[in-house]
């Protein structure tokens, strides 16, 4: 395992200030800790959390930054390839987009925040060790001039990548993210995002993991009267974590998450969802769903705390499974924290297997037991995916390879 002297070792050879430095150290102590914490109180996670962590000390000698081009719409960011990245976009007119490293000088306070105040393992080691990523920034009292389209390649070697997305008061964006792996890469991305007061997010999230082992983290910080709207659809991932933390500080501020992912052959897939109730009046609303052939298994989390100054707070969290084979497994772990006078907080969770009254009635009508199988996946999936209008959502889960 890396020590605190391989992450200054680490910072030291990227040139980087000494504040930058502390920071990364300062997360890798509280790596350790969330690790120690985590491992002592919950035996379920050795049972379910198998990770391959030798991509941590092979991701710091890999000192990729990747490359960028803009092309038919998409900004392209291409880890496989080596280089230090340069961005340069002419398509936009108010929003800042660079690389990472390029903002610790262009917006020092916003990378600083981004690394402050980890919510959990995963995060405090990106926090630590990233090496590559990009900055977005909308300034107040403007709207993103178009929905941004990025492509993201990775590589086959393994890279902690944090992009951090900063959204001032008074202003709107929308995003939508395509994440292609090459085949058997083991690592790490982060997305940091902080929403401004009267603000808005809407972002699109696709994963085509091509048999990778993936932990992808989403952290977000809402101020008051924001809004972030999420859907993320998976496939594909041999062995994957992801964590959403959500803190939602603003009083009158909510978010929206909808998750569909379908595992197949022997994937894992372990997700989890924290909402933070922090401000008055909030509101959340999450709905993961997953669909399980062969022998692939998920651990669906969702964990929600309304804190005493959370008052007249709404909360919501639903964990749904599919069972399409015997072998296929599923486990869901809802966990409810409430200390805010006035909360509603509800959660569900539910694991049922295939309905062969719904297979056969599919069937009569002239389909083969593969597409009667999947319409039945189309159809529970649709409840969570319906409002992705963008590059059918659902059709790119059960139709394509």
């Amino acid at each position: 395992m890396i020590s605190e002297e391989d992450i200054e070792k680490f910072s030291r050879s990227r040139y980087e200030p000494e504040y930058l430095t502390n920071l990364r150290k300062m997360n890798f102590r509280k790596f350790l800790q969330f690790r120690e914490k985590r491992i002592s109180d919950s035996p379920i996670e050795r049972r379910y959390t198998h990770i391959d962590e030798s991509f941590i000390e092979e991701a710091m000698q890999n000192n990729i930054e990747g490359s960028f081009i803009e092309e038919g719409g998409y900004f392209i960011i291409d880890y496989s390839r080596e280089g230090e990245m340069r961005i340069r976009s002419d398509s936009l007119k108010y929003t800042h987009l660079m690389g990472l490293n390029d903002a610790i000088n262009a917006f020092t306070e916003d990378v600083i925040r981004s690394m402050e105040d980890p919510q959990d393992e995963w995060s405090a080691l990106s926090n630590a060790l990233w090496s590559t990523g990009i900055f977005v920034k909308i300034p107040s009292d403007r709207r993103c001039e178009r929905v941004m389209k990025f492509r993201v390649i990775y590589p086959s070697r393994p890279i902690i990548k944090k992009d951090v997305f900063v959204i001032g008061s008074n202003s709107h964006m929308q995003f939508v993210e395509y994440s292609d792996f090459k085949n058997a890469f083991n690592g790490m991305e982060e997305t940091y995002i902080r929403i401004g007061a009267n603000s808005t997010l809407k972002h699109l999230t696709m994963i085509n993991g091509n048999r990778s082992q993936i932990i992808s983290i989403k952290n977000s910080i809402l101020d008051h009267n924001s809004f972030d709207e999420w859907y993320y659809a998976l496939k594909n991932i041999k062995n994957g974590i992801m964590v959403t933390n959500s803190k939602i500080e603003g009083e009158n501020s909510r978010v929206l998450y909808r998750g569909a992912l379908i595992g197949k052959g022997n994937e894992h897939y372990d997700i989890g969802t924290n909402i933070y109730h922090l401000g008055r009046a909030t509101k959340s609303d999450a709905n993961v769903r997953a669909a399980l052939k062969d022998f692939s298994r998920t651990v669906l989390r969702g964990s929600i705390y309304v804190s005493r100054n959370s008052r007249d707070s709404n909360a919501y969290f639903s964990g749904n499974s599919l069972l399409l084979s015997k072998d296929a497994k599923s486990n869901a772990l809802p966990f409810l924290e409430i200390e805010g006078d006035g909360a509603q907080a509800r959660h569900s969770a539910t694991i049922t297997n295939l309905d062969y009254d719904q297979l056969f009635y599919a069937e009569t009508r002239g389909l083969d037991e593969n597409e009667a199988k999947d319409l039945i996946v189309e159809g529970f999936l649709d409840q969570v995916v319906r409002e992705i209008l963008i590059y059918e959502g659902i059709r790119y889960l059960v139709f394509s390879d």
